[in-house]
């Protein structure tokens, strides 16, 4: 196919691959959507990309031409060049590379989401886990000696937002950068909605295994945590993201 496509995870909300969809969808981009199984093969999707994970969003223009962006960098990226008009990256410089590395900090590996998968993971020793997942689970270098500084790693990064918003208060400002909606707040919205005390599903509808996962009670991370937190994650789903985000 031509044009704009973007292989999706289904079954289970990965918020890889929400976050990916709720930037073309906010740029108004229609889009072919393919999908994805979690802990799958993923036979075609490895021949064509050379990996079996998701999200994949390419962009075709001519049969000498395609892009094909995995990370959630180089998806923003992406969505930037394709629709300028409705602006997710800040245009001044340092707002622009702060943007970038809190980005990295929640999607990125060893970022909030990679971290919170390991202390998932870690809910059931790897030699009992189902033999799909455990291939997964290796495929993201899984060990108990990462899984067991995980939960520390996930603090920080809740600390880290939790201060980041404090001070864009403080000056005035309702968004994570800047003083406009940047692709950083759809992701933040997401990933903490649904892999730190998730949404309800009336919001989210999450399977109720992948929950539990998700729910297991931390202090280390309830007090890094700050109600902040909470208040914006709801906020921009409330004003930005739909009531109901299909997968």
């Amino acid at each position: 196919m031509n044009g704009l496509r973007i292989v999706a995870c289904v079954n289970a909300p990965s918020p890889w691959s929400l976050a990916a969809r709720a930037l073309f969808d906010h740029k108004q981009l229609t889009y072919h959507l393919g999908e994805q199984f979690i802990a799958d093969d993923n036979h075609a999707l490895t021949l064509w990309t050379g990996q079996n994970s998701a999200p994949v969003v390419a962009f075709r223009s001519s049969s000498e031409q395609e892009k094909i962006a995995t990370t959630a960098e180089t998806i923003v990226l992406l969505a930037e060049r394709l629709e300028p008009n409705r602006a997710l990256i800040p245009l001044d410089p340092q707002q622009r590379a702060w943007m970038f590395g809190l980005l990295q900090a929640l999607a990125g590996e060893d970022g909030f989401g990679w971290n919170r998968r390991f202390m998932s993971l870690s809910v059931v020793d790897i030699e009992f886990l189902p033999d799909n997942i455990r291939k997964m689970a290796l495929k993201y270098d899984y060990n108990d000696a990462l899984a067991a500084v995980a939960e520390q790693r996930v603090a920080q990064i809740l600390g880290l937002f939790s201060e980041t918003l404090r001070q864009q208060h403080e000056r005035g400002s309702a968004f994570l950068v800047g003083d406009a909606l940047s692709a950083l707040d759809l992701y933040f919205a997401i990933f903490i909605g649904i892999m730190y005390r998730p949404l309800a599903d009336e919001a989210l509808p999450i399977p109720s295994d992948m929950r539990a996962g998700y729910e297991v009670p931390s202090a280390i991370l309830d007090a890094a945590a700050k109600p902040i937190l909470y208040a914006h994650r709801d906020r921009i789903f409330q004003q930005y993201l739909t009531p109901f985000m299909a997968y």
